[in-house]
């Protein structure tokens, strides 16, 4: 008996995933199936851990992935978009193979290791950016071809590229030592790429590329990035919808060189060059493909800078789409590892809906000792507004904040500078015995007006309790550590009444 995986809102039919299709959609009587393979589960900060594989293995009735909630991106291509997928496991006894083939994916370079990453920055790619030796001494032609290009520039409608090859095989055959290539440098480097001289320049190395006088990858490679900086230049105070029609020329050269050279692959260089032509002209799909090809081909990672573009980007395309969100940064996995990048973290905390994926979260992010610098007030907020939002009740949002304040204290890190952080997020959940461990084990003075008046508001909150216990330990909170310093930090008159009422009594 196969396996069987259905995925939420519940099925009464699933099917099996063994069948080696990436993701099939099938309708019956109005039911949709999705087969679904282990390696297909594609969460960018969230993989089954060990002890979770070793529960499921034992659990053969109402398993799931992640609280059964729907967390997981899933691609439907009937759709042509990233489905939000919550997954839960049918009875079977073959769910510990399910499980063996998860881990087997899991350990096969599926999810890299981050220490294979090296970085790549834009001084890389200058390095490989090498001068032209040509000169307008060089060949008489070669001020024929600047007059060709500023008439193009100039010109209502675009001229024949077979003006330009026609120049640029004239210099090659008149003068000794220089070849296509090295003409299209010079150009490139030394001439006004305007969109109009950009498609002329494009058509002539397209047709000196099929003609075979263009006949290396390596060498169209380093053409493309010479391209892309020309291109960058021009585009600098250029509007982003004048920019995506500025590259679409550049698009079709592309499509003709892979068509050309199938098989190849740009260099790591050229391909960060591409992610920042992509990045300009807000192409996000264009983009994700070059993050891709830099950290599953390269092995490399860019520069911080390069990744907040994305992410802004991406807030600009999909603002309130959570599943794409997660598809779309799933290549960036290895910066929370390697480059531990503040905006991917506050980026990444707003998309979890269950504490499993907070507490992943916040694993990969103290894993290394850069996480205790990444990790300021700002982001440990972020963590625990997001910790509230995802807990049930009062009750539970306590215990995950004890979840988060305990890794953050066997970390290292010394907690003691964010302790009003905690305090103000146990207040919300009316957890008071925590807030007076802080006080006593972390030193943490009640010197701040609007941190008392919180825990003021709480204990009033807290007096509605259905449960006696818990409205007994906030007037208990209140008379031990409140009272005394109430005088003393500016409470509002109406605080001050409601002390003093307690007292009273």
């Amino acid at each position: 008996m196969s396996h069987r995986v259905s995925l939420l809102p519940p099925l009464r039919r699933s099917a099996s995933w063994k069948i080696p299709v990436n993701t099939t959609v099938q309708h019956d009587r109005d039911l949709r199936i999705v087969r679904l393979r282990p390696s297909e589960l594609n969460h960018p900060f969230y993989n089954i851990g060990p002890m979770e594989q070793f529960l499921l293995c034992f659990r053969y009735h109402g398993a799931s992935l992640l609280h059964g909630k729907a967390a997981f991106p899933v691609y439907d291509r009937h759709a042509d978009l990233h489905v939000p997928t919550a997954l839960r496991f049918a009875s079977s006894s073959d769910l510990p193979e399910w499980v063996s083939h998860y881990s087997f994916h899991v350990h096969n370079n599926v999810f890299r290791a981050s220490q294979q990453l090296r970085p790549l920055t834009s001084v890389d790619v200058a390095k490989l950016s090498t001068p032209t030796f040509i000169t307008p001494e060089t060949s008489a032609s070669i001020g024929s071809i600047a007059l060709l290009l500023e008439r193009n520039a100039q010109a209502l409608r675009p001229l024949p590229p077979l003006k330009l090859t026609s120049l640029v095989d004239a210099v090659v055959l008149t003068t000794e030592g220089v070849f296509t290539e090295d003409l299209y440098t010079y150009i490139l480097q030394t001439q006004p790429m305007t969109r109009a001289n950009v498609g002329l320049v494009l058509a002539a190395m397209l047709h000196h590329m099929q003609e075979g006088k263009l006949d290396q990858f390596g060498v169209v490679d380093k053409l493309v990035s010479q391209t892309v900086t020309a291109m960058l230049a021009s585009l600098e105070n250029v509007p982003s919808a004048e920019a995506r029609a500025f590259a679409a020329d550049f698009e079709e050269f592309l499509a003709a060189v892979k068509v050309r050279f199938p098989g190849n692959t740009f260099s790591n260089t050229t391909t960060l060059q591409l992610l920042a032509l992509n990045l300009r002209t807000d192409n996000i799909a264009k983009s994700r493909d070059c993050l891709r090809s830099l950290m599953f081909v390269h092995n490399c990672v860019p520069e911080v800078h390069y990744i907040e573009a994305y992410l802004a980007l991406l807030q600009k395309w999909f603002p309130d789409d959570r599943a794409t969100k997660l598809a779309y940064i799933s290549p960036l996995t290895y910066c929370l590892d390697h480059q531990m990048v503040p905006a991917l973290i506050r980026f990444c905390i707003p998309l979890c809906i269950d504490i499993i994926e907070l507490q992943s979260l916040l694993k990969m992010t103290l894993k290394n000792a850069k996480g205790a610098r990444v990790l300021d007030r700002r982001i440990l907020a972020a963590f625990l507004d997001q910790v509230q939002a995802v807990a049930d009740d009062d009750v539970m949002a306590g215990i995950y904040i004890n979840g988060v304040y305990n890794k953050i204290d066997e970390s290292g890190m010394d907690v003691t500078p964010y302790a009003d952080l905690f305090v103000n997020a146990y207040a919300q959940c009316q957890n008071f015995a925590m807030i007076a461990q802080l006080i006593e084990t972390r030193s943490f003075k009640l010197d701040n007006a609007e941190c008392v008046e919180t825990l003021v508001q709480a204990i009033k909150k807290n007096e509605s309790s259905e449960i006696p216990l818990l409205a007994r330990k906030g007037e208990m909170f209140l008379a031990q550590y409140i009272a005394p310093v109430c005088e003393q930090v500016g409470l509002s008159q109406g605080s001050l009444e409601y002390i003093r009422s307690k007292q009273a009594n």
